[in-house]
């Protein structure tokens, strides 16, 4: 997976902190937004901590997701050695490869949800061509002032129809 040099890291970091430290999320793209700097800074997928992901995402989808993360962790237990269903991570994309860009834009809004696309890119250069990666859909719901992440709709890589929960739920442990 591609990393980024501590300077550019540094750089999401301190875009992002602000938006944690107040309410921000009083629209469906700046959750988005939030969403892409945690996917891009790779805080998505480094490890088993969704802390920053859990604050832009309702109660269910927290639920959800952990309740994964255990049964992986027990799956783990009765396998020693064996990849676990969730070797990769949590799917909050629908491809395994790590994004250079995420450029969310808004689908759809009414008074409760919304719609928000995400759309990926590679790095340019040599080894990818400069087209999209994927496009995925964020379904956010209005809870209180904040707009939170309820769900992630598979917009690539064969999976169209799928969504995170759906995914997470589907598994075979």
């Amino acid at each position: 997976m591609q990393r980024y040099s501590p300077l550019i890291s540094l750089a999401i970091s301190l875009i992002a902190l602000p938006v944690f430290g107040a309410n921000l999320l009083d629209s469906p793209l700046k959750t988005a937004k939030i969403f892409c700097s945690l996917q891009i800074n790779g805080r998505l997928w480094a490890n088993d901590d969704y802390q920053d992901f859990a604050k832009i995402a309702t109660p269910n989808l927290i639920n959800v997701v952990n309740d994964a993360i255990q049964k992986n962790k027990q799956w783990v237990g009765r396998h020693p050695g064996s990849k676990p269903p969730l070797g990769n991570g949590i799917g909050f994309i629908s491809v395994l490869d790590s994004p250079f860009a995420c450029i969310p834009k808004l689908i759809t809004l009414s008074n409760k949800t919304a719609a928000v696309a995400v759309k990926y890119t590679h790095k340019p250069g040599a080894q990818y061509p400069e087209t999209p990666l994927v496009t995925d859909y964020l379904r956010l719901l209005k809870s209180g002032k904040s707009w939170v992440i309820d769900d992630i709709e598979y917009g690539g890589g064969g999976s169209q129809g799928m969504t995170l929960k759906r995914s997470l739920k589907n598994i075979d442990w």
